[in-house]
């Protein structure tokens, strides 16, 4: 008999924990694996990457955004209850709960119970999933899947100690992501592992292609980055502040910086380059299905990011044989060999002042990082195997 199994993710997104997903969904085996992906709605980038294998339920959101179920919402006592439940958390923990906590009963009557029961479910992202999982999902087993630096992330774990603790497992994407969220809940170590977001460098590089759609001079030092536009977690704003002195300083004449994504600060980000006069250096390519040919020819992948759980666009960026150049997040050091295959600098405007100065100055250090970037094997497959053990487990 088949282990039934299903996943619950919001949309097909184009990110990190998405590509994890559909790399997990790409390599099961459905001989011995029934698998059901449950969408809040039938929306993003990569719905078309679904395996025909996969079956797609109907949306979990029972009610549009229309005014009458916007009313309806707000006039459940669910909604209410869930309301003053959270002013009451954030009173007496003294700090706010965070986005993807607060759309959870924002939305609480918006979502419908899942008919049946799983063998497996599997809330694949932190969250709103999780307490979707927890209370709308009935499986003998439940697994949460934890992208973020839970603290770096400005989670409040007392919104979600009962949620965490409906899941017989949690995963972490990195040992400093376990770290942290174990000293959140440390009533659910013994429950927490660590599973790396699974990619393979035959994956990325078929999926690249072998041209760039831009057109790049190779005169410059080309810097790229792939990331959702948000400045709270990605550090754009800073990094365009740091440009914008090192322009003044005339030391900014052979950088370009490649940004491929968007989000909800893209038009400030818009106006902060314009005002630093930073057009010739700065470019906005927009969100792309494939980002992965965006990276060839390339000098470093960049990311000034202030917080992050472990990355899959830097690794994404290794294995196309490009070094990194990256703020010290908690797993940065668990990507990146600092000196080796990129360069690691400290989570401040100033560290990414010197680590653009830096490399400027010492442009030999690129090639060097990016002979021993070409020469290292990025893909950890066998981290398929550890979730095939933990469904079966």
């Amino acid at each position: 008999m088949k282990t039934k199994i299903i996943f619950a993710y919001p949309a097909m997104m184009i990110g990190g924990s998405t590509t994890s997903l559909l790399s997990i969904l790409n390599r099961l085996d459905y001989n011995r694996f029934d698998v059901d992906l449950l969408l809040n709605t039938h929306t993003g980038e990569l719905l078309n990457q679904i395996p025909v294998q996969v079956n797609l339920l109907p949306p979990a959101k029972k009610y549009t955004s229309k005014k009458s179920d916007y009313l309806h919402r707000l006039l459940s006592p669910r909604y209410i209850w869930y309301w003053l439940k959270s002013r009451s958390i954030i009173r007496k923990s003294g700090y706010p709960i965070q986005g993807a906590q607060y759309r959870e009963w924002k939305d609480i009557d918006f979502y419908r119970d899942i008919p049946g029961e799983y063998d497996v479910a599997i809330a694949f992202l932190e969250g709103d999933r999780c307490k979707f999982v927890a209370r709308h999902v009935k499986a003998k087993r439940k697994i949460a899947w934890i992208h973020v630096n839970y603290i770096d992330a400005h989670f409040n774990p007392e919104y979600d100690r009962d949620t965490m603790c409906c899941f017989e497992k949690i995963v972490t994407v990195s040992e400093i992501c376990k770290e942290v969220f174990c000293k959140s809940f440390p009533e659910l170590s013994s429950r927490t592992v660590t599973i790396e977001n699974i990619l393979t460098t035959d994956y990325v590089r078929k999926r690249a292609g072998t041209e760039s759609p831009i057109d790049i001079d190779k005169e410059y030092i080309n810097l790229i980055t792939t990331c959702r536009i948000s400045f709270d977690s990605k550090g754009l704003d800073r990094a365009v502040d740091v440009m914008s002195q090192l322009l003044k300083e005339g030391y900014l004449n052979k950088i370009r910086w490649y940004i491929i994504g968007d989000g909800e600060d893209k038009i400030e980000l818009e106006k902060m380059i314009k005002q630093g006069r930073l057009q010739d250096h700065i470019i906005l390519c927009g969100m792309q299905i494939n980002p992965y040919k965006y990276l060839i020819g390339q000098s470093l992948f960049f990311l000034p990011s202030k917080h992050e759980g472990k990355p899959m666009s830097v690794t994404e960026a290794m294995m196309m044989g490009l070094p990194a150049l990256v703020t010290e997040y908690g797993s940065s050091h668990e990507q990146i060999r600092d000196g080796i295959d990129g360069m690691i600098v400290s989570n401040t405007r100033q560290g990414i002042y010197d680590g653009l100065k830096f490399i400027q100055e010492h442009p030999e250090k690129i090639n060097t990082w990016k002979k021993n970037v070409l020469s290292t094997d990025y893909s950890n497959s066998e981290e398929f195997m550890k979730v095939v053990h933990l469904i079966e487990e």
